[in-house]
């Protein structure tokens, strides 16, 4: 049964603690820009519609559906979108206590099925949530 909008709101991003990720929507409209030097935290995007544009290492890519940004702590890099167009997606992020893996370049990929699938289920479960979606989300973020 979906939830109140409350509710939504309350688990539009599902955290437990700080160390464990928040999993969630993600979307930002025309002419955002983010630029970060340091990355402070471990954040995987994945693009579900419109184009998300990425910066790093000296490589640029156009993410649309399907492609995924993976924004590892300690690197540097640049998100935009274009002038008349943002994007749509969901994401996991872990704020602290970051394990090794969780640092290193940040790269733009193109899904897999077993990645698209996940993005697929964190996306049903952030539109229509329902009791538990709090735990489920959590565990989600982590297979993501």
């Amino acid at each position: 049964m979906p939830l109140d909008r409350d509710r939504r709101q309350d688990i539009e991003y599902s955290e437990m603690r700080h160390d464990l990720p928040l999993a969630g929507q993600k979307s930002q409209p025309p002419a955002y820009r983010f630029e970060a030097a340091n990355y402070d935290h471990f954040q995987v995007i994945y693009v579900n519609g419109g184009d998300l544009y990425f910066s790093a290492g000296g490589r640029q890519a156009r993410l649309g559906p399907g492609w995924v940004a993976l924004l590892r702590a300690g690197e540097a890099f640049a998100l935009w979108t274009g002038p008349d167009r943002g994007y749509q997606g969901v994401c996991a992020n872990v704020l602290k206590d970051l394990q090794p893996e969780f640092r290193g370049p940040a790269v733009a990929f193109r899904a897999d099925p077993h990645l698209r699938a996940l993005a697929g289920m964190m996306d049903r479960e952030t539109r229509a949530p329902g009791a538990g979606s709090r735990e489920v989300l959590h565990g989600l973020g982590w297979a993501f």
